[in-house]
């Protein structure tokens, strides 16, 4: 990701503005962009400013995908009703306010710790002099110069606040008439400038960024796209790891890959795209901003609305209680359950054996993994001979398959966090509801102790 944005604000500049170490692994992006902006530039002082608001909404769409690909997967799918609502959305305010959501609301408390120093940047109170404060007056100028009023810049606005600046910026220059020639001339350089300072200083650039295109091998095409390429190396020889093809960020940190499944390129990085909203039937559009060129995209993923879905039926019960012989929270087996005498036998007996610590039952969606399990989950609960005193179910299960068809559900869990309280509340511990206290209780549960040691957790 980090090289992308400086390619294209370099093509903007009527100079070389930025270090070479910084831009060096997009090469023939930046040589395309500055074609282009020669072009633009030789025509008119409004055409180059328009490259700049072109770039404007850029980096606050990179940006906004860089945040949305550190956010985890949880069970209110933030991270999802965020990418719901950028595919449609009708214009790069809806990105800003997106931005906000990403750094306030409940997804900000998902983000990856790679992007926190990201997060500090954006959120915190500029220093007098700093980079972030310069880029704030100097676009706070560029849109006064240009029409823009209703801007109020104080000691305390953080530099999120720039989003939303160019956004009636941009608003303005679109929505009113082409701006005069000599307004452009004026606001050009300020604007520039400002824009030159969020390229080069944001850290979230500094992070390692490749295209990964999956062969039928199961190894990776691996095509750089800015920084160390040494997390991607291992990636072409290995079938092991299961990524989708798609534009990916390094995490150094959680030594994890994230997903940018909201910026869309190919394995020769011919070009770049990013959603543009328009979304009709199950597609929307996207946009290069390098070319102009846009493509419609599939939207199937993302047509269910973001408030929250129904509970599983597979859903364990809120507290331990008695079940049989066993304190459990086993949600009821399906009344629909079709008997399978031997391999319930055959679970039952390894379930029961002290060597089997962990057994897993494996098979293709809808082959009644799920009704095996409770079935003989219910049937030990019932015996004097089981080993077990207690049982603790967990549910991530998304889509309940119905014979009506398949119907999307809320996950009992999905991070470790969710399980840890799912365990401390089931057992009443109080201080479950501290993070730190349930990820380390929940540790010692299953290490520790006799009481643990007889606990079966499905």
């Amino acid at each position: 990701m980090a090289a992308h944005p400086h390619a294209i604000i370099t093509a903007a500049a009527e100079a070389n503005i930025f270090p070479t170490s910084r831009v060096a692994d997009m090469q023939v992006a930046l040589d395309r962009m500055k074609q282009r902006y020669e072009i633009d530039r030789s025509d008119s002082d409004v055409a180059a400013f328009y490259a700049l608001l072109y770039t404007g909404e850029l980096i606050t769409k990179l940006l906004v995908a860089s945040l949305h690909a550190a956010v985890q997967e949880d069970r209110d799918r933030s991270r999802y009703g965020i990418a719901h609502t950028l595919v449609r959305a009708g214009g790069i305010g809806e990105w800003a306010t997106a931005l906000d959501q990403l750094l306030f609301g409940p997804a900000s408390q998902l983000l990856d710790e790679a992007l926190r120093p990201t997060h500090r940047q954006l959120t915190s109170r500029p220093a007098p002099g700093s980079w972030e404060r310069k880029a704030l007056e100097e676009l706070a100028s560029a849109a006064k110069l240009m029409g823009v009023d209703d801007i109020r810049l104080t000691e305390s606005t953080p530099l999120r606040q720039w989003f939303h600046w160019f956004a009636a910026l941009r608003n303005k220059t679109r929505g009113h008439g082409a701006p005069l020639p000599k307004e452009c001339h004026s606001a050009a350089p300020l604007l520039e400038s400002s824009i030159e300072a969020l390229a080069t200083q944001l850290g979230a650039w500094n992070l390692p960024c490749a295209f990964l295109h999956r062969n039928l091998s199961g190894k990776f095409r691996v095509s750089m796209i800015g920084g160390d390429s040494a997390p991607f190396e291992h990636l072409k020889s290995t079938a092991e790891v299961n990524l989708s093809t798609g534009v990916y960020l390094f995490s150094p940190l959680s030594r994890s890959w994230l997903h940018v499944d909201l910026l869309f390129a190919d394995a020769d990085l011919t070009d770049f795209e990013l959603p543009n909203g328009q979304f009709r039937g199950k597609e929307f559009e996207s946009i290069s901003y390098t070319s102009n060129s846009r493509s419609r995209r599939d939207g199937t993923h993302l047509l269910s609305t973001p408030q929250a879905l129904p509970s599983s039926g597979t859903q364990g019960r809120a507290a331990l209680e008695v079940q049989g012989t066993l304190l459990a929270n086993f949600p009821p087996p399906p009344a629909d359950y079709v008997t399978r005498a031997h391999l319930e036998e055959r679970l039952a007996g390894m379930l029961i054996c002290e060597r089997h610590e962990i057994v897993t039952l494996a098979g293709p969606g809808g082959a009644g993994k799920t009704s095996v399990a409770l079935q003989v989950l219910w049937n030990l609960a019932h015996r004097t001979d089981s080993r077990f005193s207690s049982g603790v179910w967990f549910s991530a299960r998304d889509i309940d398959l119905l014979p009506s068809g398949p119907k999307e559900v809320r996950p009992h869990g999905v991070l470790l966090d969710d399980f840890a309280r799912s365990t401390c509340r089931s057992w009443n511990h109080k201080s479950g509801w501290v993070r730190v206290q349930t990820s380390s209780l929940f540790g010692r549960m299953l290490e520790q102790g006799a009481t643990w040691a007889h606990s079966l957790r499905v």
